[in-house]
């Protein structure tokens, strides 16, 4: 792609959890085109990145599973009431996330992992946002403590807002 390029082309360059030395090999084929006389330049944030999931924002971690989508156009109030629902809740939390047509036009589409991020690694942000939580994700709060899963802690806390 990079020496496909006859722009200048410029991107992010990240470390991906679960793939935590793809960086490297991007920076090599970046240096690569370079040397060939490729103008490429590489954008790095100075602080960690992150994103923002819920039932309102554009991407929630349920989106992907089939009975959630079954629901997704509901208004909030309905697709949260429904969710509520234990016979609901089992399913979307037993899925597999499905990947669709429109997605898989995306490079990485393939992998699980790009709409599944690591539930342990998330923070619940609250009413007033906190920008600075401290060093213990969320899977190592109190829900853990009670047996349920990150991913479990999160859906609860889609549906508590």
């Amino acid at each position: 792609m990079l020496d496909a390029a006859e722009r200048p082309i410029s991107f992010s360059l990240s470390e991906r959890y679960g793939a935590v030395d793809q960086w490297q090999r991007v920076l090599a084929r970046a240096e690569r085109s370079i040397a060939r006389g490729r103008s490429v330049c590489l954008q790095v944030a100075p602080a960690r990145i992150g994103m923002f999931f819920g039932l309102t924002a554009s991407a929630n971690l349920f989106m992907m599973h089939p009975s959630y989508r079954a629901i997704a156009h509901l208004p909030l109030g309905e697709r949260v009431r429904r969710m509520r629902d234990p016979a609901l809740r089992a399913r979307i939390l037993a899925e597999t996330p499905v990947i669709t047509a429109r997605a898989s036009q995306h490079p990485g589409a393939g992998d699980d992992r790009r709409f599944r991020p690591p539930c342990g690694k998330m923070y619940r942000m609250g009413r007033i946002p906190n920008y600075e939580p401290g060093p213990e994700p969320v899977a190592h709060g109190r829900g853990a403590a009670h047996g349920r899963s990150a991913l479990e802690q999160a859906y609860e806390g889609a549906i508590d807002g």
